[in-house]
């Protein structure tokens, strides 16, 4: 599986076409996942099935899914994911996952991502997707980012929170996605693996100039601030996020990751690949198997860990 520059333009109000994606370099690290989970992988242990195909016998898909938070070394679990209910799709052929990673101070962040995610499941089971995917994301990119930027405590001050926001919608069997802030998706198809999202922060950026040459790659690799994000739900205005206008034809066992930085900070793309081929009897416990690994690699500092896999299945 690849894709060309054509198939991967991240999405603006202004120009569809003057954003292109990077990549970046990867440290390897010695993942270890836990040994009950392990004990799955050997002993081929299958999940029981939550579907049942005889509600539907004329269906010729099906959807698996499976989420795992990690509070990591965080007081507080800013992070916030949800996957639709599978028997949704079997019934409308629609399905949504979500994956957020709040900001801001105090309680901030746990509610600009909360509030993202509840408010987005609230307007697709509304019926407001009309028909268009990537014309619902466009719109709710606008009202999160209002209400998100709107924020106030109790006291009535500002909270000046934010939050990212990944999301993922399976129409039958077409992917459209939708990305504001760095947190990732990924696409793996059989042995291949593709983040399909930019990292939307400074480095971007600096990419740009790298490639104009106005700076070296030393001066972008070293720029303190190359993680600050430039772009997020509760910004006020958001210019920067990635939505497929067209979707991608999902094939069998297709399996998209979302996961907040807390995971790829943790974790190499060979790692997360790794990973998803080992455990991938099951979307629950792959998801866990990713989470623990991040974990398990011991960073100071461990930022909330979030992964949430979905999986389609032909029947």
């Amino acid at each position: 599986m690849s894709y060309d520059e054509a198939d991967h333009v991240p999405v603006t109000e202004k120009n569809m076409d003057n954003l292109k994606q990077f990549e970046n370099d990867f440290i390897p690290t010695e993942a270890i996942v836990p040994d009950y989970i392990l004990a799955m992988a050997d002993n081929e242990l299958v999940v029981a099935d939550e579907f049942d195909d005889s509600e539907d016998p004329s269906a010729s898909a099906r959807i698996g899914a499976g989420v795992s938070l990690k509070l990591g070394s965080r007081q507080v679990q800013q992070d916030c994911a949800r996957i639709d209910d599978v028997g949704y799709y079997n019934e409308k052929k629609l399905f949504l996952a979500m994956m957020c990673d709040g900001m801001g101070g105090m309680s901030g962040g746990e509610i600009a991502s909360n509030l993202c995610v509840s408010k987005m499941f609230e307007a697709f089971h509304a019926g407001d997707v009309q028909g268009n995917i990537p014309a619902f994301f466009r719109r709710m990119i606008d009202v999160l980012d209002k209400e998100v930027y709107n924020l106030t405590d109790d006291s009535g001050e500002h909270m000046q929170s934010g939050s990212t926001l990944t999301a993922v919608v399976i129409e039958g069997n077409n992917l459209y996605w939708l990305s504001v802030g760095d947190s990732r998706i990924y696409l793996k198809r059989a042995d291949e693996m593709v983040r399909v999202t930019v990292d939307y922060n400074y480095g971007y950026l600096l990419e740009g100039k790298v490639k104009n040459g106005q700076i070296t790659r030393e001066q972008a690799d070293s720029d303190p601030h190359k993680d600050a994000l430039i772009s997020f739900i509760g910004i006020g205005g958001v210019n920067y996020y990635d939505i497929n206008p067209n979707p991608v034809e999902l094939a069998d066992g297709d399996t998209l990751l979302l996961c907040s930085d807390g995971l790829y900070r943790a974790l190499s793309d060979s790692d997360i690949k790794s990973i998803m081929d080992d455990f991938s009897f099951d979307e629950s416990v792959t998801a866990e198997a990713l989470t623990c690994a991040a974990l398990s690699v011991g960073k100071k500092n461990q930022d909330n860990t979030t992964a949430v896999i979905v999986r389609y299945h032909k029947i």
